[in-house]
């Protein structure tokens, strides 16, 4: 285990929050263009379309504690997972009809 020393000022929280905003920004495009594929081609599992469903939660999660702590704000993050949500839930419906 390391220890490291945290400092907390302006300059080392507006550098921690940009890091974590750009974290964040990256997932979600990773997780839209994945959710994008599955559209195009459904996977055969649904149990794949449950851990997207989780991994939203995840992000959605680190999302707002970044911004209860830093004060990051992504732009449209709510929207675009609610968006990528409504895509796989209606997939696992469309599972489970089949």
């Amino acid at each position: 285990m390391y220890l490291l020393p945290v400092h907390a000022t302006d300059e080392a929280n507006r550098t921690l929050g940009d890091a974590a905003k750009l974290a964040i920004e990256d997932e979600l495009a990773a997780l839209k263009a994945e959710v994008e594929g599955f559209m195009a081609a459904p996977p055969d599992r649904p149990s794949t379309l449950v851990r997207r469903l989780d991994a939203f939660e995840g992000l959605q999660a680190r999302a707002n504690l970044y911004r209860d702590v830093l004060q990051v704000h992504v732009a449209d993050l709510e929207n675009t997972l609610a968006g990528l949500t409504a895509s796989v839930e209606q997939l696992l419906m469309a599972k489970q009809a089949a």
